[in-house]
């Protein structure tokens, strides 16, 4: 179904003059180029999400696994879900930015895992991830 709407959207696009390409739309300052391109890379960007959130969440690296223990995330725009505890929601960005320990993006979530996903005991510093992988400070 979705191949069949980007297949017709593709189409229709075709079918725009230049004028058209650069008409203004309901979104002050946006043309209709700015829309498509937005709408376009939109979609390239959920159908990479996905595969990085599933990596995110096993990569030893950044902590994923460790950090999201005791939290329920729940996508808001994609079907995404993983954990147990309290629900954590948000875009499929803020969530895969909140697993790599991004916690500027605290104030994109909501929910009563929110607090719990930001505490300060959950960030890692290389040192910590170096003691956690391999069992001593010196990384090997």
């Amino acid at each position: 179904m979705a191949r069949d709407e980007r297949a017709d959207l593709a189409a229709f696009l075709a079918t725009l003059s230049p004028r058209q390409w650069l008409a203004p739309t309901l979104c002050a300052q946006w043309r209709v180029r700015d829309v498509v391109a937005h709408v376009i890379s939109y979609d390239d960007l959920a159908e990479r999400l996905l595969p990085a959130l599933r990596i995110a969440l096993i990569a030893p690296d950044i902590g994923g696994p460790w950090r999201i223990r005791g939290v329920r995330l729940v996508a808001t725009d994609l079907r995404f879900t993983v954990g147990m505890g309290p629900q954590v929601q948000g875009t499929a960005e803020a969530l895969l930015m909140a697993i790599a320990g991004r916690l500027g993006v605290m104030g994109e979530l909501s929910g009563p895992g929110r607090a719990k996903l930001a505490a300060p005991h959950r960030r890692l510093t290389a040192a910590t991830r170096s003691v956690r992988l391999h069992g001593h400070w010196g990384g090997r």
